[in-house]
């Protein structure tokens, strides 16, 4: 058992290859995970919330059937309540990315000596959302571009009570974003 759990420590930690730092996941994934530089790159997110943001003005028709459907959201509610709110969202975020990203100063010890230090942004790896019941597509759609926006694989959960909304949000996804990160 110990040395199968230093083989999985060997593929969890960071391995130089190159000068660069590459990560392997314990699971042995071979797609692209967090640490691909593909979903690293500022433009790449850009470009996936971009689409996200197309693809919810695309199908605005269909989210307001489906919500009418499961939850009896008229047209003002479903702009009010699920798109607006969330294009708004997309929008904040696509304007603030940049800032966000940046590699932020800090204080360095005298300890340490002449040097300066930064906090450099990372993303945490996978990301789980779970969207609610009541605002499938509010609870859903911003988390997933937050996450995006942090460099993260995305892994959304919709609400069962919700079953139509649940399929125009899986539509969404699937054609608008890179399914291998989403």
């Amino acid at each position: 058992a110990r040395d199968q759990d230093r083989h999985i420590a060997a593929q969890v930690c960071p391995i130089r290859k190159n000068g660069r730092v590459h990560r392997r996941t314990a699971a042995g994934h071979r797609g692209r995970g967090a640490c691909d530089p593909q979903q690293r790159n500022l433009r790449f997110r850009k470009a996936q919330l971009r689409s996200l943001l197309t693809g919810l003005k695309e199908l605005n028709e269909k989210f307001e059937s489906a919500l009418a459907q499961d939850l009896g959201y008229n047209a003002f509610n479903t702009f009010a309540f699920s798109q607006a709110i969330s294009v708004n969202d997309i929008e904040n975020i696509l304007q603030n990315i940049d800032q966000w990203a940046k590699p932020r100063p800090a204080d360095t010890s005298l300890l340490i000596g002449p040097a300066f230090s930064y906090v450099l942004p990372e993303p945490f790896g996978v990301a789980l959302v779970l969207s609610a019941w009541n605002y499938p597509v509010y609870t859903s759609v911003p988390p997933v571009a937050a996450a995006i926006a942090a460099g993260n694989c995305v892994i959304l959960k919709p609400s069962e009570l919700a079953p139509k909304t649940s399929n125009v949000l899986n539509e969404l996804f699937s054609k608008y974003l890179d399914n291998s990160c989403y």
